[in-house]
């Protein structure tokens, strides 16, 4: 990695950043900040680097396109908050938007007992539904394995946790159904 003297001493998880190696840019987002040694994860989330902030610079590369489109799309995770759960388990709280608009607050408690969405200000159970039908419609797309389940909150997890490294939404279904067998 070549360095650059002219980027910040700092940089946070979740920045997306690029820098050189081996004569190519590479792009992917902070993992573990600092103002010291940071850690990024390359786009589509099989390499990772290490090395010193002067190494990174801040980046306007759009993260990859998901190549597989749905309802889904239309629907993006705000004012995301984690907290600690159990085990392995996410606990969140968050809004979810639909074409940019602020439809539903989602909340998990980590403890397994899967997502409380409810509607904001004049939403309606009308659009938990829809917000159901896109997740479920996200996984046909993706053509989801059958023991996976509960689309809505695996799109939500997929959205916030794998989506910023530029992994595909159907990549991280393959990942997670792996998992569960």
């Amino acid at each position: 990695m070549s360095m650059n003297p002219s980027q910040p001493t700092k940089l946070n998880k979740g920045d997306r950043v690029e820098c050189v190696l081996k004569g190519q840019p590479l792009y992917g987002a902070i993992l573990k900040g600092g103002n010291g040694k940071v850690t990024m994860v390359a786009d589509g989330g099989k390499q990772s680097l290490s090395g010193p902030v002067s190494c990174f610079k801040l980046s306007t590369h759009p993260l990859p396109v998901d190549p597989i489109t749905s309802e889904a799309d239309r629907w993006s995770v705000t004012d995301f908050q984690p907290f600690h759960g159990r085990d392995d388990c996410v606990a969140y709280e968050a809004t979810l938007c639909c074409d940019g608009q602020p439809f539903l607050r989602v909340f998990n408690n980590g403890l397994g007992d899967g997502d409380k969405i409810s509607p904001l200000g004049d939403k309606s159970l009308m659009d938990i539904a829809r917000f159901h039908a896109a997740g479920k419609a996200w996984g046909a797309a993706n053509s989801a394995p059958a023991n996976l389940y509960g689309f809505s909150h695996l799109w939500i997890v997929w959205y916030i946790e794998k989506r910023p490294f530029g992994i595909t939404s159907a990549d991280f279904l393959k990942e997670t159904a792996s998992r569960q067998k």
